[in-house]
């Protein structure tokens, strides 16, 4: 992220009934506060929780939301789930699919068709972070102009 460390704690939980429990213990618990967001749709599809109402609206700004809304089209699922805290970025995307992990126990772990399918799952969570910009412009620099180590 374009921000070293987070000074707060932000959590967007999908709204759903499955983890309203789960976000009740979580706001008990940790002292996080509802983020009230001005775009209705979004909404609707998430709860955020901080403890820093002011990085939350600056992590979670018009372009992120509308990004995260692409993305839960794209992939047809029931929503994402972001936390930030300190300097780390957690996504979670539901899937019933079981990601980078090799077809049996049976198959050479050289076969084509695997390594193929795992270069693609690889492929798509880059593609995840190059799409929500989870990086500096900076770093993205420093990384071509430094010659691999």
């Amino acid at each position: 992220m374009p921000r070293n460390k987070f000074f707060g704690h932000t959590v967007l939980l999908t709204d759903t009934f499955s983890l309203s429990v789960i976000k009740g213990l979580k706001k008990q618990s940790s002292g996080l506060k509802s983020v009230n967001l001005v775009d209705p749709e979004f909404k609707k599809m998430y709860d955020v929780f901080t403890n820093d109402q002011v990085e939350a609206r600056y992590l979670i700004d018009p372009i992120m939301i509308e990004r995260l809304k692409v993305l839960v089209d794209r992939h047809s699922s029931d929503g994402i789930s972001v936390a930030y805290y300190q300097d780390k970025v957690l996504i979670l995307l539901p899937s019933n699919k079981n990601f980078f992990e090799p077809a049996n126990l049976y198959t050479n772990s050289f076969d084509q068709q695997s390594i193929l399918r795992m270069k693609k799952e690889l492929d798509g969570v880059f593609s995840l972070i190059d799409y929500l910009e989870l990086y500096s412009a900076e770093e993205v620099h420093k990384e071509k102009v430094m010659p691999p180590s």
